[in-house]
């Protein structure tokens, strides 16, 4: 079905799980101020109850949200081009999220890789077996049915506001094909162009790993801080790190994943450094790669440009190659940890900001809704 009737619309979400770190800015943070657009507003939200699906401490999620809303302002999310809001605060999200969970095959969220390998974790099987034995108590009963059930909300946040666009990664692109599948399921079968199917805009940075073990991505929820960079890390901390990641004895720098994923990593990382400092010493420009093409293609080119990249620093030891995107991470940091900083110290103005974002959300929200609800018989 067409989606010539529904308007540009960007929409993407961020856990509240920790203080972003570099990877998130790269791969997220820092592509999302590429949609922003004053008269057709783009929607971020920090998605709460995507956190829940594991167990939070009492009391520790809303100051997690403030933090995470703070992280998103500081990198340059602007309140009067975007709308930032908290998901828990638009009540429709679950509403749709019911809605469409009955609607959904459960085959489809049991091939999900993420799902597949929390059953791999717990059974210390193949990924088939695991997933054919879903309905062994012994197998699933440490496993919430938010895990096997939370793609479906995030198709709901999607397709709530009838989104365009999604700028995500590499890592998203099966949910985001899911969501893709939902919305042409329900449209086809009530047989109305009630939502989109939305476009993807792949992220231009390759995902990070972690500097302690680079062969694991980078992660807010690895225990050993020296894994990651985060965004409110100081010069020194960032350059510490840096310098203490792990990598390898082989001389000359060059691009080679397989044999040597710590100093590829590292390339990865000024790959996208660089990337954002010449975007703000010519402006930010709309250059997200609303993508079409295979994903194989896309690694490709990927890794063509970090080959080069490594061609480039050939010469330099490791050390002194560690020195220079040490000084990169920096400089790209900076200016976000110094409004982060200010941020923080009024929470009132963050508080306002999601009150307003969710006010706007939960109107563009309700029109879907109103749709929904005389579609499916409940109106």
């Amino acid at each position: 079905m067409s989606n010539l009737k529904f308007r540009p619309r960007t929409f993407s979400g961020i856990q509240p799980t920790g203080i972003p770190h570099l990877g998130n800015y790269l791969g997220a943070l820092s592509q999302w101020q590429k949609f922003q657009h004053p008269t057709h507003k783009s929607l971020f939200s920090i998605v709460d109850l995507h956190a829940i699906t594991v167990p939070q401490k009492p009391g520790s999620l809303p100051s997690k949200v403030i933090e995470m809303t703070a992280a998103v302002l500081s990198c340059g999310i602007d309140p009067n081009q975007s709308i930032i809001f908290r998901q828990s605060d638009v009540k429709q999200h679950s509403e749709l999220s019911w809605i469409l969970t009955c609607r959904t095959p459960v085959s489809w969220v049991t091939r999900m890789h993420q799902w597949k390998s929390k059953m791999m974790q717990k059974s210390g099987e193949s990924v088939t077996s695991a997933t054919l034995r879903m309905a062994d108590d012994d197998q699933t009963s440490s496993l919430g049915l938010g895990l096997l059930s939370y793609p479906v909300l995030q198709a709901a946040d999607i397709l709530l506001y009838r989104s365009t666009n999604v700028p995500v990664g590499e890592d998203q692109l099966q949910h985001i094909n899911l969501t893709c599948d939902i919305a042409q399921s329900f449209n086809s079968y009530y047989g109305k162009n009630v939502f989109c199917i939305p476009q993807v805009s792949l992220t231009e940075t390759p995902r990070l790993m972690s500097l302690r073990n680079p062969t694991s991505k980078m992660s807010k929820s690895d225990p050993t801080p020296t894994s990651r960079i985060d965004l409110t890390d100081s010069a020194s901390q960032i350059k510490s790190k840096i310098q203490k990641s792990v990598t390898d004895s082989i001389p000359k720098i060059y691009y080679d994943p397989v044999e040597r994923p710590g100093i590829s990593n590292l390339l990865k990382i000024l790959d996208g450094c660089t990337r954002v400092l010449n975007e703000r010493n010519r402006g930010s420009e709309n250059e997200g790669r609303n993508e079409e093409a295979a994903e194989d293609d896309l690694k490709e080119e990927d890794e063509k440009r970090l080959e080069k990249l490594g061609e480039k620093y050939s010469s330099l030891s490791t050390a002194v190659f560690k020195g220079l995107v040490g000084d990169a991470v920096n400089e790209t940091l900076r200016p976000c940890r110094e409004e982060f900083e200010r941020l923080m110290k009024d929470k009132k103005y963050i508080e306002d900001v999601l009150k307003d974002g969710a006010e706007q959300a939960s109107e563009i929200a309700e029109r879907t809704m109103q749709d929904v609800r005389k579609v499916v018989g409940l109106r």
